[in-house]
């Protein structure tokens, strides 16, 4: 009874001291900011970098192998239960389940709030820009789009098209091309660090994240960025370099936006500039789609480059082929709960907050 007392104390302690860094870190961000700037960044992006040069996803891998044990078991107790003995032993091991739950609770909160949970609270990357963001007026907005259409119109002319005039996507070394557009906005503007990892595609598990509406996550528990290679070309430059500014400490979703879209902006290949443009057009579209009437958006609407209007039509038929499932919705309400908790009180409205940073970005320039 002493072993078992033991065991329960050590799984309660594991449980309650990443919590309870967690409670101080909403409470005092500036703890947030020492931990992301004096711990974060001096061991996890090294290790990260390492783990981004396996050539494979060791999340991929662990999903598969934790269904294949989760079968293993199922069918062994199955035929456990044809025999007295055998169900005798499954309550022998019935009684350990509430503590090996709690060990498995305890071992995930621990990785996930040392890798990912205490970055929600750090500074802000904007204070690395010295601009402070402000909730937008239409007119701003209005201003935004047409400098963001101005710009695209003159990097529309240099991407590749197929027959149809969609942008085609150049794929050939477009992690490193990633990486170096990170690299670049680190000379620029700094605050990324000195190691900036390798993202990696999703190979096995692309289509399943198409059907839960998800285009790239950051894994804590493996420390890898992934993104899905089967969305919409347009798109894929931008979730690269979105899952990068994760996986180097920056979790807050409108932070990872913002970052993505100014290493693409800087980014010395023209497909990352696109997608950069097309992301911020798309983005600053939706917030204007609620703030104007039908006609008025008709007529910004029909303002862009004809290159970006083809493309958003495939983004929006990717996105009706999966946003009516029942998976995709239960995915985003998992994923805005989750950003909820994790104070992102908007939520996966909090994505579109990018628009406010990209307000008080060129409002400073």
């Amino acid at each position: 009874m002493k072993r078992i007392y033991k065991l329960w104390i050590s799984g309660v302690l594991i449980l309650l001291l990443p919590l309870t860094l967690l409670v101080i870190s909403h409470k005092i961000p500036s703890f947030s900011q020492w931990y992301a700037t004096n711990i974060y960044q001096k061991i996890f992006p090294p290790i990260i970098v390492l783990i981004s040069h396996i050539p494979f996803s060791i999340y991929e891998i662990i999903i598969i192998l934790l269904i294949i044990l989760v079968l293993f078991f199922l069918i062994k107790d199955i035929f456990l239960l044809f025999s007295k003995q055998g169900r005798k032993r499954l309550l022998r091991e019935a009684k350990k389940i509430p503590l090996g739950i709690l060990y498995i609770i305890s071992v995930i909160l621990f990785i996930f709030i040392f890798t990912a949970g205490l970055n929600y609270a750090r500074e802000s990357y904007t204070h690395q820009l010295k601009i402070v963001a402000q909730p937008s007026s239409i007119d701003a907005l209005i201003n935004l789009y047409h400098l963001l259409i101005e710009q695209a119109a003159d990097i529309v002319q240099y991407v590749e098209t197929d027959s149809s005039g969609f942008f085609v996507l150049n794929r050939e070394n477009i992690v490193e091309e990633a990486r170096k557009s990170m690299i670049n906005l680190n000379k620029i503007y700094g605050g990324l660090g000195q190691n900036i990892p390798r993202a990696k595609p999703l190979f096995i598990f692309g289509e399943l994240f198409n059907n839960l509406n998800i285009s790239g996550f950051f894994s804590p528990f493996t420390l890898e960025a992934h993104y899905n290679n089967s969305v919409p070309s347009s798109r894929i430059p931008f979730v690269i370099t979105h899952e990068l500014s994760h996986a180097i400490g920056f979790m807050r979703e409108d932070e990872a936006n913002f970052i993505a879209f100014l290493a693409c902006k800087y980014s010395d290949n023209i497909d990352f500039q696109y997608s950069g443009h097309f992301e911020a057009i798309s983005y600053t579209l939706s917030a204007l789609r609620r703030e104007i009437n039908r006609e008025q958006y008709a007529e910004l609407y029909y303002m862009m480059p004809y290159q970006v209007i083809r493309d958003l039509s495939v983004l929006y038929s990717h996105s009706q082929k999966y946003d009516g499932k029942a998976t995709a919705v239960v995915s985003q309400k998992v994923n805005d709960t989750y950003l909820k908790i994790n104070r992102q009180e908007d939520g996966i409205k909090s994505y579109g907050r990018m628009v406010d940073l990209l307000l008080a970005y060129y409002d400073h320039l």
